[in-house]
């Protein structure tokens, strides 16, 4: 059986889309019977072994540490963290067929490894050159690396008029309770997604928060976002990883941003038609019931509007991406 090394990190501070992204690559290449091993640091651990696979301790990622990853004898590597600095990536790329994820080309400069993968919406405008001509751009959708409750995702009418809220894993800036604060009038079911990165204090304000309202509804550390957002007639979500969960389940969603590279998703999405609020700290939260209303009355037509849209994401990137990877490697 052939190794997989993935190097990865995930942490309330980092976030967990990384680490997410690479189980789910894992899962699809585990089907063509690779064997995947995880370096990571000890904040990845439970979800790495509660997903099967093989952890291994990894604060740093620093050059004399590459030999740690020789030792499992790996057909080749995966590298998603912007932690890992370019000399790191270049001798990778020197020792192993490299894959590597990327979001926003504003890091390594020329592109070391043998595979690049980034399924934003906005991939393709980022002009990725590679050191090696023979090197793999895997860009947008297509290759959008999901997870794997999303590869076959089936259609489904919302069972009531309700609204799902989301900030992601975090609350970096406490927009939540802001949210609430100027939704608590809003006539529709609120579901509230609380991850895993909240802290204790702001999840006691929550809940002060949704005592006061008969129509809210806090949900805590879900495994999954995909029944719930089924459920939903609008999603408000930052326009992160789960927008892209939202797309694939054909909701309409509303978006803002709380980092550079969720700018860049949001500026491609408006384009399309979708509504942005725009960065967090500009968010006009007085007009915010007026555009959910206003959302919710036309989301029929603006989905039927947006259908060629939808139909980019499938949820299959994974397995795409896994095919290209064996493909590519049984080359060599």
């Amino acid at each position: 059986m052939l190794s997989v090394a993935f190097c990865v990190k995930a942490s309330r501070k980092i976030g967990y889309g990384h680490i997410m992204r690479c189980i789910s690559l894992a899962l699809a290449l585990k089907r063509d019977s690779f064997e995947c091993h995880f370096f990571s640091n000890s904040g990845a651990r439970g979800i790495i072994l509660n997903n099967g696979f093989h952890f291994n301790h990894l604060e740093e990622f620093r050059d004399e540490d590459i030999t740690v990853i020789d030792d499992v004898e790996p057909a080749f590597v995966v590298l998603d963290s912007y932690l890992a600095n370019s000399s790191y990536t270049e001798e990778l790329a020197r020792e192993h067929f490299l894959v590597q994820f990327d979001d926003n080309n504003d890091i390594y400069g020329e592109i070391s490894a043998d595979i690049l993968i980034n399924g934003n919406i906005h991939a393709g405008d980022l002009n990725y050159i590679g050191k090696k001509k023979s090197t793999r751009f895997l860009l947008g959708p297509e290759y959008l690396v999901m997870k794997s409750e999303y590869w076959n995702p089936k259609s489904s009418d919302e069972s009531e008029n309700s609204l799902l809220i989301t900030t992601g894993g975090a609350d970096f800036f406490d927009l939540m309770p802001k949210f609430l604060e100027a939704l608590k009038k809003l006539p529709v079911k609120k579901r509230v997604i609380v991850g895993p990165g909240f802290s204790q204090s702001q999840i006691r304000k929550l809940e002060m928060l949704s005592k006061n309202m008969t129509d809210c509804e806090l949900i805590y550390t879900p495994s999954s976002l995909k029944d719930y957002i089924a459920q939903s007639s609008i999603v408000l979500s930052a326009s992160g990883s789960t927008i892209y969960e939202i797309l694939t389940m054909k909701r309409l969603p509303i978006i803002f941003s709380m980092a550079d590279n969720q700018r860049m998703i949001a500026r491609k999405l408006e384009g399309f038609g979708i509504t942005n609020l725009g960065w967090h700290e500009y968010i006009d939260f007085e007009k915010l019931p007026e555009i959910i209303l206003q959302e919710t009355e036309i989301k029929e037509a603006k989905k039927k509007d947006l259908a060629d849209f939808f139909s980019k994401f499938d949820g299959k990137g994974a397995l795409r991406t896994a095919k290209v990877i064996v493909d590519e490697v049984s080359k060599r």
